[in-house]
C-alpha cells in the first residue's frame, strides 16, 4: 500500500493507495482515495474515492465516489454528487443529469437504453 501524504490516513490491506487528505481509511485491496478527508473504503475491493468528503463505499467491488456525505452499498455503481446513497448496483446515481440535445442521436440508434432524440421528445430505445 500506499500513502502519499497527509494525516492520519490508514490502509490495513495491501495494494491500496491514499494520495493524501486527512483521517482516510482504506480495508480494501486495489481500492484507492485519491484525498480529501474522512473517507472510507470499507471491505470493497477496486473501489475508488476520488475525493470530497465524509464518503464511505461498503460495495463488494467496483465502486466510485466524487462528492460529499454519500455512503455506497452497491456493486458496480457510482455516486456524482453529495448527500446521496445508492439504491442500485450497475447504476450511476446523480442529482442531476444534463444532456445535451444536440449531441444526442436523432433516430433510435436500435441499442437498448441509449437516449435520443426525437424532435423535442427524448426516449429510450429498446434495441
Amino acid at each position: 500500500s500506499f500513502i502519499g501524504g497527509g494525516c492520519g490516513n490508514e490502509s490495513t490491506v495491501c495494494f491500496a493507495t491514499i494520495a493524501g487528505g486527512e483521517d482516510n481509511c482504506i480495508t480494501g485491496t486495489h481500492s484507492n482515495v485519491g484525498g480529501g478527508c474522512c473517507n472510507v473504503v470499507d471491505n470493497g475491493c477496486y473501489t475508488t474515492i476520488a475525493g470530497g468528503c465524509n464518503n464511505r463505499t461498503c460495495a463488494n467491488c467496483f465502486a466510485f465516489i466524487f462528492g460529499r456525505n454519500n455512503c455506497l452499498s452497491h456493486n458496480n455503481a457510482a455516486i456524482i454528487g453529495s448527500d446521496l446513497d445508492s439504491v442500485a448496483a450497475d447504476t450511476l446515481h446523480a442529482k442531476c443529469l444534463y444532456l445535451s440535445a444536440g449531441a444526442l442521436p436523432t433516430s433510435d440508434p436500435s441499442v437498448a437504453g441509449i437516449v435520443w432524440r426525437d424532435g423535442c421528445d427524448l426516449r429510450i430505445s429498446l434495441g
